[in-house]
């Protein structure tokens, strides 16, 4: 899941979802500098900056919402 967000400077943010033992968490964890690759129809887009983790339940339960 993701959500676009932006920062209380205006600077724009992407929010992923993920369950704590993801390999993805304790990745992160280790390096903070982070490279998001998306493709599709021939489009590509690479997207460069710093991660961290967060368990704010109030963050998560503003941002997630269930899909049916």
């Amino acid at each position: 899941a993701i959500a676009r967000r932006t920062d209380e400077k205006g600077h724009p943010e992407l929010w992923f979802a993920t369950r704590c033992d993801s390999p993805k968490v304790q990745e992160i964890q280790r390096e903070q500098r982070v490279n998001v690759v998306m493709q599709g129809n021939n489009q590509f887009l690479s997207i460069s900056g710093n991660a961290s983790i967060s368990k704010d339940k109030q963050k998560i339960s503003e941002m997630w919402s269930e899909v049916s």
